[in-house]
């Protein structure tokens, strides 16, 4: 630590012993007089005693100026990347000064302060010769907020941040909101709801066909998984590990049934004459999902193929109305003949599903 340097005075020390020296002579004579004449005066007993003190304060040692002691700057924890755990001892990472490195006159103080009350010290420990301290602590269940300090010769630093762990031992419990468990479900997969401990990793397997699945709860516990199932009976598997590491499970039954995906096609006008040509054909598609519902979303294909003329094609996906439209118009240059106009649903939840009806043209 930092301490002042003392700076020596001026020695002056010989020219006031003489004049002292001098005085002490003189005192000392009218002393005299007054000795030989009987009479010895309060005045002359004063000056002696000052002339004595004087000579002895000259000869007495000066006392040293104290040294100033610093009080070092703050350490500072090092915060946990996931702050909850299940281990009952964890390591604090102590980070201290440059300054106070190897210095055998100071340690660091650790706290621990629990709600409603005042900080207490957990243990002392001393600084070593690297600037980062491993300080194993042990753990009480719930909140453990941690503050640290250097103690030496200048005092005790304002304490660092606190930094804060968490005993959690308790297993996560799981609530499940859907689906009922009477419920046919006709998709491919079952959307499986629920609320569990917050941020909680969720992974679900349908023991039935062998498929897994992982998602993760929101801040406030809920969750929403889709776990693939096929037709009949499915048993569901669902686990969750919360972020100290415990792990909660339980298990549903979901059924699953025959519905698929649907796709109605039709074509306005179905039949076109040559006379008409060119004329304009209007195709229109209405797309259900397995529970007879509108499927938005979902990518179209449609074509048109008449004899005479090369087959025309176009994409587009189907409105919240689970409804697309195409219009082509058919040139001169067709033939009479039949012709066919043909759909192909495409969705990433329920697969594909394809649709047709008849164009013809006529004389």
């Amino acid at each position: 630590m930092p301490t002042y340097r003392r700076v020596e005075p001026p020695k002056t020390e010989p020219l006031i012993s003489r004049a002292v020296l001098l005085l002490a002579i003189v005192a000392l004579a009218v002393a005299a007089m007054f000795t030989m004449s009987g009479t010895v005066s309060r005045a002359v007993l004063a000056l002696t005693r000052t002339v004595d003190g004087m000579i002895d304060s000259i000869s007495a040692t000066p006392s040293p100026r104290p040294t100033v002691a610093i009080v070092a700057d703050a350490p500072l924890i090092q915060a946990p990347e996931e702050p909850y755990t299940a281990d009952p001892s964890v390591d604090l990472v102590v980070i201290v000064p440059a300054d106070a490195v190897g210095d055998a006159r100071t340690k660091v103080r650790v706290y621990r302060t629990l709600p409603d009350e005042r900080p207490k010290v957990v243990l002392d420990v001393p600084i070593g010769e690297v600037p980062e301290l491993v300080v194993p602590v042990t753990l009480v269940d719930g909140h453990n907020p941690f503050s640290a300090t250097l103690v030496g010769p200048g005092g005790e630093s304002e304490p660092s941040p606190v930094v804060n762990w968490v005993l959690d031992r308790l297993v996560p419990k799981i609530k499940i909101y859907g689906p009922p468990p009477d419920e046919k479900i006709n998709r491919q997969v079952a959307t499986v709801t629920g609320k569990t401990q917050s941020r909680a990793a969720l992974s679900a397997k349908n023991e039935t066909n062998g498929e897994s699945v992982a998602g993760r709860a929101k801040a406030d516990g809920t969750f929403e998984i889709l776990v693939p199932i096929v037709e009949g009976p499915n048993r569901i598997a669902l686990t969750s590990t919360d972020p100290a590491g415990n792990k909660g499970e339980t298990t549903l039954d979901v059924l699953g049934g025959e519905g698929k995906l649907t796709a109605e096609l039709s074509v306005e006008p179905d039949e076109l004459s040559m006379g008409d040509l060119p004329a304009e054909l209007r195709l229109r598609v209405v797309v259900k999902d397995p529970d007879e519902r509108p499927l938005e979303n979902a990518d179209v294909t449609f074509s048109i193929q008449v004899p005479g003329i090369p087959a025309v094609q176009a994409q587009t996906v189907t409105d919240a109305k689970g409804e697309a439209v195409y219009s082509a118009t058919v040139p001169e240059g067709a033939t009479v003949g039949g012709g066919l106009a043909t759909v192909l649903i495409q969705s990433a939840e329920f697969g594909e599903v394809k649709g047709s009806a008849p164009v013809t043209i006529a004389e």
